[in-house]
């Protein structure tokens, strides 16, 4: 696994995207499973260096010798720990999935035409662009204001756990 890790995480995501959709055809769900493909290394990553982290402390160590199983030492002890990163990086992952789905769609390998996506909205909207600039702008303006709200949402929600972790 950590091997396909290291090679996914070698690949320039955009570029990897534009490629499998296009031979792939694109869609709305083939974009979707190739972005959390190519978005899931990260996560892969960072569980298990958290999870080697945690499995250093001394409660695990304390766990163990009371025999406990490693299935309970997993969900009772090293995963709530691990959570917060998990999280975290989940929302920032999808903050980058957002920008790369309307980047897909705006270059015609995301969405079919027809489908609502702001990213296919700005490809449509490019002709009148300067007549109407708000057809180009809101649309823009929501991809980047959603991305910053979950990547805004994702930082309180780590914040919170770490907050709430520390407090148990």
């Amino acid at each position: 696994i950590s091997r396909w890790t290291d090679l996914l995480l070698a690949l320039p995501v955009l570029l990897a995207a534009i490629v499998v959709a296009g031979v792939f055809g694109g869609g709305y769900w083939v974009t979707v499973v190739l972005l959390i493909a190519l978005f899931s290394p990260s996560d892969i990553r960072i569980v298990r260096a958290g999870v080697l982290e945690q499995s250093a402390r001394p409660y695990i160590e304390a766990a163990q010798m009371l025999s406990l199983s490693r299935w309970r030492v997993m969900f009772r002890h090293i995963l709530p720990n691990v959570s917060t990163l998990v999280i975290t990086n989940a929302m920032l992952n999808v903050a980058f999935a957002i920008v790369a789905f309307s980047s897909l769609s705006f270059l015609g390998v995301g969405v079919p035409p027809g489908t609502a996506d702001w990213g296919r909205q700005l490809t449509d909207n490019r002709a009148i662009m300067f007549d109407n600039p708000a057809a180009v702008m809101v649309p823009a303006a929501l991809i980047i204001l959603v991305a910053c709200a979950v990547n805004l949402v994702g930082d309180w929600l780590g914040q919170r756990l770490s907050q709430v972790g520390e407090d148990a």
